[in-house]
């Protein structure tokens, strides 16, 4: 799960520049909620 976790938030760095910081929380909220 660790590693899981680690991909995901070098993807979500790797987003930063994209994407907002709204959708990076809500990714987030999702992935605790899982």
């Amino acid at each position: 799960a660790g590693l899981v976790i680690g991909s995901i938030l070098m993807i979500l760095c790797l987003f930063l520049h994209r994407t907002s910081l709204r959708t990076i929380v809500s990714i987030l909220f999702t992935l605790c909620v899982l």
